[in-house]
């Protein structure tokens, strides 16, 4: 499922003395240390987002449980939890 988003910057938040783009280069550190990656980015992106699907998804039976319990509902975690883990 792809969502389409719009980053807005408040500039009420940026100081004068914030850099505009920050970049790393890891080039000097592998060649001193030898160190190498072990789980690249794609895979680490995908156990994130898996793990916070799951969060989510606990999140939104306890929603569903305090609905039908106590009448209790969550509009913006209903919201959360159709984007994230779709329709149901």
């Amino acid at each position: 499922m792809k969502i389409s988003f719009t980053v807005k910057q408040d500039l009420s938040l940026v100081r004068g003395c914030d850099e505009p783009v920050i970049a790393g280069d890891i080039t000097k550190f592998r060649s001193c240390s030898g160190w190498t990656t072990e789980i690249d980015l794609g895979e680490t992106l995908r156990d994130m987002l898996d793990w916070w699907r799951g969060q989510l998804a606990s999140l939104h039976q306890l929603s569903g449980r305090l609905h039908s319990t106590v009448g209790v509902q969550s509009k913006a975690l209903d919201r959360y939890s159709e984007i994230i883990l779709g329709p149901d």
